[in-house]
C-alpha cells in the first residue's frame, strides 16, 4: 500500500474515536510531547526536566481522556472543556 492509497480521513475519524488503539496513541504522543519539552528545559539546566514534564502531559492528557469518556458514554450535552 502506497502512502497516497491511505485513507486519511477515516484514520482521523477511527483514532478521535474512544478505542485502545487511540488511547495507546495518545499516552505515545503525551509522553513524546512531554519529553522534548523536558528535554529541551533540562539541558538549560532549569528545575523542571524531562521526567516532570512527561508526568505533567500525560497527566493533562489523561484528564481530558476521562473528560472525553464521560461526554461519549454519560452526558453527551456537557461542555467537554470543564
Amino acid at each position: 500500500m502506497q502512502l497516497s492509497e491511505i485513507n486519511w480521513a477515516g484514520l482521523a475519524a477511527y483514532l478521535r474515536q474512544m478505542n485502545l488503539v487511540s488511547i495507546l496513541c495518545r499516552f505515545v504522543l503525551a509522553a513524546v510531547c512531554g519529553s522534548v519539552i523536558g528535554f529541551e528545559r533540562g539541558k538549560k539546566r532549569h528545575a523542571a526536566g524531562l521526567r516532570t514534564h512527561i508526568v505533567v502531559c500525560i497527566g493533562a492528557m489523561s484528564a481530558m481522556l476521562v473528560n472525553q469518556y464521560i461526554i461519549t458514554y454519560f452526558n453527551p450535552n456537557s461542555d467537554p472543556a470543564r
